[in-house]
């Protein structure tokens, strides 16, 4: 069997849209996910990280190998430079936490994160692009799962 027809890749979309026009309440299972969602947050915003800590996880999220190349090593020094900054442009908003980590996380690969946009794009509409795709998610969800890690330590 190949891939879904686009035609049956809507079907979950169309079911929450019909949904939510009908006024029924939500599916049981988004419900669940929400409020793990919610309770995994509250943690991340209750544990308290230093830089150091923040640089560790930056570290498994995109490591650097012993023998890069001084191009690697010139990129990987920006990224903590660009993800560093924007850790503390967090914290100043909701404390030193790994809610404010994971936040940086996702505004670096949201909004700073070099991306290569088609002929036809505009920077501007590539992220908006792999926002809408999903593109970055694994990376978000790694690092969602790493600083949880952090919360139990």
């Amino acid at each position: 069997m190949g891939a879904p027809s686009p035609r049956d890749r809507c079907k979950p979309r169309a079911l929450r849209v019909h949904r939510r026009l009908l006024q029924l309440p939500p599916h049981p299972e988004t419900a669940q996910y929400f409020n793990r969602f919610a309770v995994e947050e509250t943690a991340l915003a209750r544990t308290d990280i230093a830089l150091n800590d923040f640089h560790k996880v930056i570290a498994d999220l995109w490591p650097l190998d012993g023998d890069a190349t001084d191009q690697a090593r010139t990129n990987y020094a920006s990224r903590l430079g660009a993800l560093s900054d924007e850790f503390r442009a967090e914290a100043e908003r909701v404390g030193h936490t790994a809610y404010a980590a994971e936040r940086a996380i996702t505004g670096y690969l949201d909004h700073v994160a070099p991306r290569r946009p088609g002929k036809s794009m505009t920077e501007e509409i590539a992220r908006a692009t792999a926002a809408l795709e999903g593109s970055d998610d694994d990376k978000k969800t790694k690092a969602h799962r790493r600083l949880l890690l952090l919360t139990r330590a």
